[in-house]
């Protein structure tokens, strides 16, 4: 799991014929993205939108495509946090192809921004298709965007897998505001016999949405790319951030 392999993927999509994946509604980014962000449902739509079937074949599956969309046409916060994010983690500018590196899956597909509206019934209902979706993609990095994404694909990784947590950890990040805190970072090593063996599966601390200054992006971006070494040297997470 290290940049020479995520270089490899890269070159894969360039040299390759583009493969017959094809992703559900609200899933998107690169069919075989080393990084995957996963949330309860797509943001930008209504709290209240109609209830429909899940389309199983969204054509959201990208290949030797730059994704740029979501640094430049989604919210404020994802503007803000995303490219810091996907380049520190992937240790690669989007100049040097990070844009085709990364993807998004989510439990529901029916546009919401607010997670706490997100019925779990949708949530449950879309566990087998992320859990697909995941082993398709094999990524080295799987990124939950908040608490309710991250106890939900807790239950679909343990499946088929075991999780195994950090060493230990002394963690102090600040947030955006001057008083306050994260003091732990939720990472693991997934174990099992399939795709997802030897991934790293991260909570971000803040969902990047929500996220609206540089600075404390940049001690997001910074903590899930050491929180993603320590799983995967066995070492301690130390992390002070102000």
């Amino acid at each position: 799991m290290s940049l020479e392999e995520f270089r490899d993927r890269l070159q894969r999509q360039k040299e390759q014929d583009k493969p017959n994946t094809v992703f559900p509604e609200g899933c998107y980014g690169a069919s075989n993205a080393p990084l995957v962000f996963v949330g309860p449902s797509p943001g930008g739509g209504e709290v209240d939108a109609e209830y429909s079937a899940r389309n199983f074949d969204a054509n959201g599956a990208y290949w030797n495509f730059e994704f740029n969309e979501p640094f430049e046409e989604w919210s404020n916060g994802f503007r803000t946090s995303l490219k810091p994010i996907v380049e520190t983690v992937l240790q690669l500018p989007l100049s040097e192809g990070s844009n085709k590196l990364f993807a998004f899956v989510n439990f529901d597909w029916i546009q919401n921004p607010d997670s706490s509206q997100v019925p779990m019934s949708r949530v449950n209902e879309g566990k087998a298709v992320v859990l697909k979706v995941l082993k398709e993609i094999q990524p080295r990095i799987i990124v939950a965007l908040d608490t309710k994404a991250y106890k939900a694909l807790v239950q679909v990784i343990k499946i088929d897998y075991c999780l195994v947590d950090l060493k230990s950890q002394n963690v102090r990040i600040r947030t955006a505001s001057p008083n306050s805190y994260h003091r732990e970072v939720k990472a693991h090593l997934i174990e099992g016999h399939g795709e997802l063996n030897g991934s790293v599966f991260l909570k971000s601390p803040q969902h990047p949405a929500r996220i609206y200054n540089a600075d404390y992006a940049e001690r997001v971006s910074i903590t899930l790319r050491k929180a993603y070494e320590a799983v995967v040297n066995s070492e301690e997470l130390c992390v002070h951030l102000d």
